[in-house]
């Protein structure tokens, strides 16, 4: 428990660190923006990071923060993440779903009185996945799908999608 709870202080200190570094605002930029999921599943105390797209896998009574990264040396202007989920169930040879979203994000930002940009900046989201079912439905699990773009002041765009996947 002392190793994760080290760990994410570290994490934290290193994400107020990075996101407060600025540079003058660019002329020009030719690459787009990277982007980082940093995934913690919250119950088990583990930790994913994933650059661009991929996944990752979870147990019933999991909860996940999830905090997307955007960074671009010469300057980031805006961040999105959203997203859903569709959740699973079967009783008597019969199937049923259920969906929903999660409330969608974006930041923007903008020079600063000298002319100075952010090169990092990140959005968190907490999930706790659905499980539920209704009356002779048996849970078989939940896949969480999210969102995210990274822009700079040139209209270089990343996109990426962090899948969750939760099972019994």
């Amino acid at each position: 428990m002392r190793r994760s709870v080290l760990g994410l202080l570290t994490v934290t200190v290193l994400l107020g660190a990075s996101a407060c570094q600025t540079v003058p605002k660019p002329t020009s930029d030719s690459t787009p923006p990277t982007l980082k999921w940093h995934v913690e599943n919250r119950t088990n105390s583990t930790a994913t990071d994933i650059v661009g797209s991929g996944t990752v896998s979870g147990k019933k009574g999991d909860d996940f923060r999830v905090t997307l990264l955007a960074n671009d040396p010469e300057g980031i202007k805006k961040i999105t993440m959203g997203g859903g989920y569709t959740r699973n169930c079967a009783g008597n040879g019969l199937g049923q779903t259920g969906n929903g979203d999660y409330a969608g994000q974006s930041q923007t930002l903008s020079p600063d009185a000298q002319g100075k940009v952010l090169t990092q900046i990140f959005l968190i989201q907490s999930i706790s996945p659905d499980v539920t079912c209704s009356g002779g439905f048996t849970w078989q699990g939940t896949s969480i799908g999210l969102n995210g773009s990274g822009t700079n002041y040139f209209s270089g765009t990343t996109n990426g999608t962090l899948t969750i996947s939760v099972t019994p």
